[in-house]
């Protein structure tokens, strides 16, 4: 609705405009210090090669802002396509995403950067695990290219995610088409890329004559000497011997290994990692299991401390972008007080335009803060949990190993203080997964049903209904979380407190409002005691964050019942 107002004010001034303007289109101005562009061009350039991601990023926005602030919009593309595509390296897959979606509106009719914005958000969904949709970005991408290499490189990306899909035989087809390319043939590297994946698809189809593609894939490498390369070929070499011989496949689980350490890779690490896990026994086995929680939780905080900076850069701009635009529309305002009389009715109309503008700009500001401090907020709880996990968990887990080796006390008492620091230890692994980072994409829905699954057994009946019937791809992230968060509460508390068997939980779409309704057949809970027990107040305060209410009904006489609602649509634009 304010959009509609917003539009027929522009209108209105325009109409007032054209009986005293010839021309209101904004021109490009020449930007005054090109040196100061060039200079933060080079930055940028230079710390992208170090590896320093935020400081690359900080320099490409400031470009960006210059170039938006003369109207350079195709260079202020350019820039975001830049940035998004650090934020990809860096592990920033959302972020990545928004970004490249930013740039879309400056692109105008240029086919190189189209190409570019399609196969970032191809390479975003693919890490996000929306293999689908990363599939429709490389076909849209591969629409538009003309250079054959290119178009080979786009067919390789579309057959390793069908592989990713479980689709093989899909896989199969593009990955032989691609082979038969001339390139491809002439290319060592391509070929022996296409014949690794070619080669994996045959061995998961149970066609055992995979493995001589593979092995000629490793060949190749080996005589180009490309690290990368090899690595992608022990691991899959390692994967096909895993149900033949232990001993081959952690071999090659190895080699992947030292081969990761050798590039710096904690990505490649992990994968390595995976393969010697699932090759090795005793002592080995404790070792690599070890090593991959050390390393998986390196990469995590690493990648959330580089995304809490580019947030960070990125909230700083807007702030300023915002500052720019209120004293651009002050200065507006002094020139309108000059026009004389006879143009009063445009100074009026101009004036009213003007606070309209500040007071929506200011709104939306105020909006979106409020979205990230909610964000934040998820994450710091997110962050917290895996800290009591990663620094009490192991410190537990230590002092059961050292216990476990002490012969000095008695093996009654040993046992049961063991015991006792098992369960410790399970309370912090349950509060990690309770307090786990939350899909808000695609996925969505699978992963709120598994959550509700992970809570049933044998003793517990969960009945879920409507969950696919409302369209999450249009819920923002963060009702999503707090829908997520208070469910998994809710879940908690009944396994904790309730002793029901039997849990009922509807999902409808009342108007404009999400409307989610828990039942159990448990003890209940008393009126008395709503606000302060079993982490209602929790919920009450994750759906009050959303502009959501949360209604108990305190007149069931068995079991507990409480419904939630919250607004469908997004409270900002």
């Amino acid at each position: 609705m304010k959009n509609k107002f917003l539009i027929l004010f522009v209108l209105l001034l325009l109409l007032c405009f054209a009986n005293s303007c010839k021309d209101n289109t904004a021109p490009v101005q020449k930007i005054s210090n090109q040196n100061d562009i060039k200079s933060l061009n080079d930055l940028a350039f230079y710390y992208e090669n170090k590896h320093v991601w935020d400081s690359a990023f900080y320099y490409q926005n400031a470009s960006r802002v210059i170039y938006l602030e003369h109207n350079y919009h195709k260079q202020a593309a350019i820039k975001l396509l830049a940035m998004a595509n650090i934020q990809l390296v860096a592990g920033d897959y959302t972020g990545a995403e928004n970004t490249t979606k930013e740039a879309l509106p400056l692109l105008a009719d240029d086919t190189v950067l189209l190409r570019k914005s399609y196969l970032l958000l191809a390479g975003t969904s693919k890490h996000l695990f929306n293999h689908s949709i990363a599939i429709n970005y490389y076909n849209k991408a591969y629409s538009i290219t003309k250079n054959t290499a290119q178009q080979l490189d786009i067919k390789h990306h579309i057959g390793c995610n069908y592989i990713k899909k479980g689709e093989y035989e899909n896989a199969t087809a593009v990955l032989k088409a691609a082979l038969a390319s001339p390139h491809a043939a002439k290319t060592p590297s391509v070929k022996a890329s296409l014949l690794d994946h070619l080669g994996y698809t045959y061995f998961k189809q149970d066609n055992k004559e995979g493995i001589n593609e593979m092995q000629e894939a490793l060949k190749i490498r080996r005589e180009a000497n490309d690290l990368e390369g090899q690595f992608s070929s022990f691991i899959h070499v390692s994967e096909f011997y895993s149900d033949k011989s232990s001993k081959e496949a952690s071999n090659f689980a190895k080699q992947a290994h030292g081969i990761a350490a050798q590039l710096n890779n904690p990505e490649f690490s992990l994968n390595a990692l995976t393969r010697l896990i699932n090759s090795t026994q005793g002592n080995e086995l404790k070792e690599y299991l070890s090593e991959y929680m050390n390393t998986e939780s390196e990469l995590r905080k690493s990648r959330l401390n580089v995304k809490g900076k580019f947030d960070k850069i990125l909230i700083e701009s807007r702030k300023q972008e915002a500052e720019a635009l209120r004293r651009s529309n002050e200065k507006e305002r002094q020139l309108m007080m000059q026009i004389s009389n006879g143009h009063n009715k445009l100074l009026l109309l101009s004036l009213i335009f003007t606070i309209f503008s500040s007071l929506l700009v200011y709104y939306l500001i105020r909006m979106r803060h409020k979205r990230e401090r909610l964000m934040e907020g998820y994450i710091t709880e997110t962050r917290l949990a895996k800290k009591i996990h990663d620094e009490i968990g192991n410190e537990i887990y230590g002092t059961i190993n050292y216990l476990s080796a002490n012969s000095d006390i008695e093996p009654e008492k040993k046992e049961n203080i063991i015991a006792k620091l098992d369960d410790i230890y399970l309370m912090t692994k349950n509060i990690s997964r309770e307090t786990n980072s939350i899909e808000t994409g695609y996925q969505y829905p699978e992963h709120l049903k598994l959550m509700l699954s992970s809570y049933s057994g044998s003793d517990v009946n969960i009945i879920v209904k409507g969950i696919t019937d409302i369209d999450w791809n249009v819920i923002d992230a963060t009702k999503k979380i707090a829908t997520y968060r208070s469910i998994q509460e809710l879940m908690v508390n009944m396994r904790k407190h309730s002793r029901a068997t039997i849990v009922a939980i509807t999902f409808s779409l009342t108007g404009k409002k999400i409307e989610i309704s828990y039942s159990d057949n448990g003890l209940g809970v008393s009126a008395e005691k709503i606000i302060y027990k079993n982490g209602l107040l929790n919920i009450e305060e994750r759906i009050k964050a959303i502009n959501g209410d949360v209604n108990i009904d305190t007149a069931a006489e068995k079991g507990f019942h409480i419904t939630l609602t919250y607004p469908a649509l997004k409270t900002y634009v």
